[in-house]
């Protein structure tokens, strides 16, 4: 019986982007929690892992418990194995069905954290019974804190964003060339754009795209001498945000 050859360079390459695989899914961890974090609007993040906790540990039967973890599992693995191996990126669209699947938890975490505050501040331990029924009030006032955080975000027009980026993705049809890398915070400018990709959370490197595409505020530095604008367009929301695009005029092959 002969046994099958097994090239050890193609081995030895596999195993090498293996690793590099490995690497990403620090990173990838660090924007699925920034992503999620940012979908509860960050104040709702503490009552939700506070509601889980409790209610995984004291009061959910065994049949909840195995659901929620299937669930959070499940999803977390999604977003991290997407990211690490089929396209870097982690939108904060992809943690919507985690964050639907578990809100929950969240008014479970405040009427914790409720109760707690009402022992706490002016009643004291000895009148444990009296703040329990005063922790209605401090619910109250954490929800509504709560829903005044996000209220400027639900009064955003609902299109405003995708207004923007549909005519940056129109631009980048008309006037780029297929094989020209833009460099891009969103993959779906790209993406419906049919150009290749370099995703940037942070600073693009110039060297590696022909197009940058960014969003700026009213505080944002100024480019490099050697970018030029070819595009901009304004995003209808409070923070008056514009959608530029720029051009690096890098060489072809570096």
């Amino acid at each position: 019986m002969t046994l099958p050859f097994t090239d050890p360079h193609s081995a030895l390459r596999n195993s090498q982007l293996a690793y590099a695989d490995l690497r990403r899914l620090p990173g990838a961890a660090d924007r699925l929690f920034d992503g999620f974090a940012e979908s509860l609007m960050v104040f709702f993040l503490v009552p939700w892992g506070v509601g889980l906790y409790y209610r995984m540990r004291y009061e959910a039967d065994w049949l909840e418990r195995v659901l929620m973890a299937a669930v959070i599992v499940v999803n977390v693995g999604l977003m991290l194995g997407r990211h690490t191996w089929v396209a870097p990126g982690m939108d904060r669209r992809y943690c919507l069905p985690l964050v639907a699947l578990t809100i929950l938890y969240v008014p479970v975490g405040l009427e914790h954290i409720a109760r707690r505050l009402s022992r706490q501040v002016g009643l004291g331990h000895r009148q444990g019974q009296l703040a329990d029924q005063h922790s209605s009030s401090w619910f109250h006032i954490l929800a509504m804190v709560g829903i005044a955080i996000c209220l400027p975000k639900l009064l955003t027009p609902l299109y405003a964003e995708k207004e923007s980026y549909l005519k940056a993705i129109q631009w980048l049809r008309d006037n780029t060339q297929a094989n020209d890398v833009t460099a891009v915070p969103d993959s779906r400018l790209t993406f419906y754009a049919q150009r290749p990709a370099l995703i940037c959370r942070a600073e693009a490197d110039p060297r590696k795209a022909d197009y940058i595409v960014k969003i700026l505020d009213a505080n944002a530095k100024a480019a490099p001498d050697d970018w030029s604008e070819e595009y901009s367009v304004p995003i209808q929301d409070r923070q008056g945000r514009t959608l530029v695009i720029y051009k690096t005029h890098r060489r072809k092959g570096k």
